[in-house]
């Protein structure tokens, strides 16, 4: 338990530094459409195939992850 917890702490630290340091090379891109894709599979199949759901879950989690892009 105290090794997890050193871990954790140890990954926080030097990300939360590095971030500060050189925060342009930290970038990670991003496909809203293959992750609302994604949500929206996990959606039809936990639904049990409620194609409706599955949209309109595609639609929020786009929606969601442009507005946190820009």
């Amino acid at each position: 338990m105290k090794r997890a917890i050193f871990l954790m702490i140890t990954v926080f630290t030097v990300g939360f530094s590095s971030s500060g340091l050189n925060a342009a090379t930290l970038e990670v891109s991003t496909d809203c459409e293959d992750m609302a894709f994604d949500y929206a599979d996990h959606v039809y199949e936990k639904s049990g195939g409620d194609g409706f759901e599955a949209g309109r879950a595609f639609e929020v989690a786009y929606a969601l992850c442009e507005a946190a892009m820009n």
